[in-house]
């Protein structure tokens, strides 16, 4: 504990610490985390920088510039961690790669139980939902909803010192995703030398949505205002209603090519 507490006061003459960021919820929240991982790099360049994912959310991280490494938890029934047996395999894995200190910036109690039984001595995060297991907290204030959650999640190295992140990240683009992403063009007759803006029209929290007019209007902003095609991903699968894919394709003027299922992620932004 007290080493990595001297890390973070800039007395201790190891600059490489290893650091492990949770953040266990949803794609859309981790993208935001993502200025976290750069900050914690700007701060320690030489650290071991881990970030612990749902399954899903590993297609993110391994593609973040700042990230060493990303561990999965899942938790899910039938998940690799459900049982407690799956629960207590992933919680010596984590020990045995002997974190200095813990950022966790989605607060669980999952989250913080699994870092405390990892034995990591300094643990920082939100104080809400267990945090007796954490070692340092700040308040929890996100649903005020007065700033950015990426600002939300900075506020948690902020506690410690760590300032000077920013709300953008750098991903890695590899070779396969470019690939996909060619495939997916052509496979909707679009040019893939030309600039395309991709809208991503769903959410899978109904308080989430954003109304269809407003996609349509943003759409036609884009084509007059910046001339640029636009792509529409429409949620995170294919619509259950049919129509509703065409109704939000009528609802615009320039072309709209709905993307939806027809390409992972990491295609999209490649």
């Amino acid at each position: 504990y007290k080493k990595a507490v001297l890390l973070l006061e800039d007395s201790e003459e190891r600059r490489s610490p290893r650091v492990l960021v949770v953040r266990l919820d949803r794609i859309g929240d981790l993208l935001l985390t993502l200025p976290v991982f750069g900050a914690i790099r700007g701060r320690f360049p030489d650290a071991r920088v881990t970030a612990l994912v749902r399954p899903h959310g590993r297609i993110i991280a391994e593609r973040c510039e700042a990230v060493d490494e990303s561990l999965a938890y899942d938790y899910a029934k039938g998940g690799a961690h459900a049982s407690l047996k799956g629960y207590w395999r992933l919680v010596q894995e984590i020990r045995r790669r002997r974190f200095d200190i813990a950022f966790v910036v989605h607060p669980s109690l999952r989250s913080h139980l699994l870092c405390f039984l990892a034995g990591i001595p300094v643990r920082i995060g939100y104080r809400t939902n267990g945090a007796f297991f954490l070692t340092q907290s700040i308040p929890d204030r996100r649903r005020e909803g007065l700033q950015h959650e990426s600002r939300n999640a900075l506020d948690v190295l902020a506690a410690v010192g760590i300032e000077g992140g920013n709300d953008r990240s750098e991903f890695r683009v590899f070779p396969e995703d470019e690939a996909r992403a060619a495939e997916l063009l052509t496979r909707r007759g679009l040019d893939g030398n030309k600039p395309y803006t991709v809208l991503h029209t769903g959410s899978s929290s109904a308080s989430q949505q954003w109304p269809e007019e407003h996609f349509a209007a943003l759409a036609r902003l884009l084509a007059l205002r910046v001339e640029l095609l636009t792509a529409v991903a429409i949620g995170v699968k294919p619509p259950s209603d049919p129509g509703a894919s065409r109704s939000r394709r009528r609802a615009t003027e320039p072309p709209v090519h709905p993307t939806a299922g027809q390409g992972a992620l990491h295609s999209v932004w490649a």
